[in-house]
């Protein structure tokens, strides 16, 4: 399937015949780009050539990356990876420097050049990357950002954990506010990086200060006042405006506060590194590092994969019971055993020494991929496309 965008009134017959010698005639979907006054025309003579009805993108500031970008909400919306592009003479460059920077490159657009033609003008200052990241700061979300908070983090720390809702994310498995890039996804760096923005407004955090840990499925800790290893699934800090985050779309968010040594944390902690020892990594690094005595500490678990959908093989068995009997469950008529691994996070929280009392596995305990509402991200759900929800914490 390929989509297709016309800025101006590029020659129907060009067009046309381009489409056919690409062999993607008739197109799956077809955008002009233009104003009611220059296009209604047009559009209705290009729609009678390709067969296909026509949409027309409205013309507005930033009108090119305007249209760059409608056409990636439309592709994503369908799942079509290939567009073409057809484009006045005279802004070729421009068209190619703003599909670099709307589309990842596990996107297939072919620009043509269609000559002179009559096309809306724009001038713009700053470079592709700069004037695509206005465009983005100036939309606005469908949804306005949805924030998850524990009851036993003190107030002397800023947190939360992210949901899917308020962000500029448009591909289905990753609206939409999508908290981490891959080269591997359908989703831009620019629109991340506006997904943090539009995060820490409604966090009131300062996102220039914003740190995510990398969520390699180890127990490797970056202590934040010394050196950045090169793979970490924790952070821990104790300097004040310093916001820590890990990412999750599936795996625990397991976040840390101590009040009395004014430090705090955050780790991912999934499967492999719950049985790797990120838990106990984390707690260790708030007691060297920060002299936090365990009983201090204050956890809160965020969303996760629930028992009722951790299917696991059955290797689970000896992996997971001698961190707690009753991680293991099994389901009637189920060959494979079912994995709990919040239970597997509070029990090792507990033998770290973390008071039960001060561990919060209740306030967002909603299962990421049996969730009616899909309110947080998935990779059991919605497969390699999936995006990441974070919980953040800093000390005030």
């Amino acid at each position: 399937m390929t989509a297709v965008l016309v800025i101006g009134e590029c020659d129907t017959n060009f067009v046309e015949k381009e489409l056919k010698d690409l062999q993607v005639f008739p197109a799956q979907s077809v955008l002009v780009l233009g104003n009611e006054s220059l296009s209604s025309s047009y559009t209705k003579v290009l729609s009678e050539k390709l067969q296909i009805s026509i949409t027309l993108v409205e013309t507005q500031k930033n009108q090119h990356v305007h249209g760059i970008f409608q056409l990636k909400c439309v592709m994503d919306g369908s799942k079509i990876n290939n567009a073409i592009v057809f484009c006045p003479n005279q802004i070729e460059t421009e068209i190619q420097g703003f599909c670099k920077e709307v589309f990842p490159e596990n996107y297939s657009l072919v620009v043509k050049n269609a000559g002179d033609v009559r096309f809306i003008h724009e001038t713009g200052e700053g470079s592709f990357a700069d004037r695509f990241r206005q465009y983005l700061k100036n939309l606005e979300p469908k949804e306005a950002v949805t924030v998850y908070r524990s009851r036993v983090i003190p107030d002397s720390c800023n947190h939360g954990f992210s949901s899917r809702s308020g962000g500029l994310s448009v591909y289905p498995g990753l609206a939409s506010l999508n908290m981490c890039f891959s080269a591997r996804k359908k989703d831009s760096r620019a629109v991340v990086k506006a997904n943090h923005n539009l995060l820490a407004k409604a966090g009131q955090f300062d996102v220039a200060k914003l740190v995510i840990a990398k969520a390699v499925h180890g127990k490797d800790v970056w202590v934040y006042e010394g050196p950045e290893p090169q793979s970490y699934d924790g952070i821990v800090t104790n300097t004040p405006g310093v916001t820590v985050a890990a990412p999750g779309a599936d795996c625990n968010i397991v976040l840390f506060a101590d009040p009395i040594a004014k430090a705090c944390g955050a780790a991912h902690a999934g499967w492999k590194g719950i049985l790797k020892g990120i838990i106990q990594s984390t707690v260790d690094s708030m007691k060297k590092s920060y002299g936090s005595d365990a009983k201090n500490i204050k956890v809160a678990i965020g969303p996760s994969l629930s028992v009722c959908c951790m299917e696991f093989g059955i290797e689970g068995v000896e992996m997971f019971s001698p961190i707690h009997k009753d991680c293991v469950v099994w389901k009637k008529d189920c060959p494979k055993p079912y994995i709990d691994l919040r239970l597997a996070a509070v029990t090792l929280l507990e033998k770290e020494g973390i008071l039960l009392n001060n561990i919060d596995e209740t306030s967002v305990k909603i299962c990421t991929k049996c969730d009616p509402e899909k309110r947080f991200f998935s990779f059991r759900r919605d497969g390699s496309q999936f995006g990441n929800q974070v919980g953040y914490i800093g000390l005030k």
